[in-house]
């Protein structure tokens, strides 16, 4: 099992994307996958934006109904956690990375992302 992030799963629903073939061979795998809710969120938004509502809509539903997908709903220590984290950390990593890369520590679960700062805090 592996965490998606966000530019994955952006890069998947978008064609015009530079990793989008990269993301469906990664995607359309036989391994199983786990998103955090709150990246689900992020994905929504960002899909909503730059695609249009239908999109936005159409990614939720396959997300959520793909066998080999499960989204994970977040626990408030790993809420507190990042908060703790986020205000002290002097990198660039936005709230929802910090805590993808918590949720990623403490499970023991590997991160694949595009986002090359995350990938080097996640290594």
């Amino acid at each position: 099992m592996k965490i998606l992030d966000s530019s994955v799963i952006v890069a998947f629903f978008r064609e015009n994307e530079l990793d989008h073939i990269r993301a469906v061979d990664l995607i359309q795998s036989s391994e199983d996958f786990v998103i955090p809710d709150h990246v689900l969120a992020e994905v929504a938004t960002v899909l909503k934006i730059r695609e249009g509502f239908e999109v936005a809509n159409e990614a939720l539903k396959y997300l959520l109904s793909t066998d080999g997908i499960k989204i994970n709903e977040m626990q408030p220590e790993l809420f507190w956690s990042a908060m703790d984290f986020f205000g002290k950390s002097k990198n660039n990593l936005s709230f929802t990375d910090t805590l993808l890369l918590l949720f990623s520590r403490e499970n023991r679960i590997p991160l694949v992302t595009f986002d090359k700062e995350l990938a080097k805090m996640a290594k």
